[in-house]
């Protein structure tokens, strides 16, 4: 039996066991099976990162700037979950900006609530304003 980094068991493989399948949402099914590793443990640093700047990370600050990041910073913004602003004053500078649906991915996901820097609208209950926002990519 395989132990992951948090000490619970698991089957060694990336794809979620019946029980995690269960729990997860239909957004975040949807974009796992399509997310590489590299481009979701991207996603995950900016996220985490965010508070230390305001919401809206600088891309290879603290997290990123190599030529792999990169890469996962297009998929990221191919998949629709986030936007980049280039610096006026220093085009080497990108700021990394949250569309609603990376908003609902990082909730998806557990991780910090991106709301609380003024992005994402509010959805319904229902899974309806995600399923909305899946449809738009």
């Amino acid at each position: 039996m395989l132990v992951d980094t948090e000490g619970k068991q698991t089957t060694g493989s990336s794809h979620p066991t019946h029980t995690e399948r269960d729990q997860m949402t239909d957004l975040q099914i949807t974009l796992d099976a399509q997310i590489t590793p590299g481009s979701k443990q991207l996603f995950c640093d900016l996220v985490s990162d965010a508070g230390n700047w305001g919401g809206s990370p600088l891309f290879g600050g603290n997290v990123g700037g190599d030529k792999a990041s990169e890469g996962h910073l297009t998929h990221l913004k191919k998949l629709g979950l986030l936007t980049t602003q280039v610096d006026e004053d220093d085009r080497s500078c990108s700021w990394v900006h949250w569309t609603d649906l990376g908003v609902c991915y990082a909730e998806d996901l557990g991780l910090r609530d991106l709301r609380e820097f003024g992005y994402g609208e509010p959805l319904t209950d229902t899974m309806d304003g995600a399923d909305a926002l899946l449809n738009e990519y």
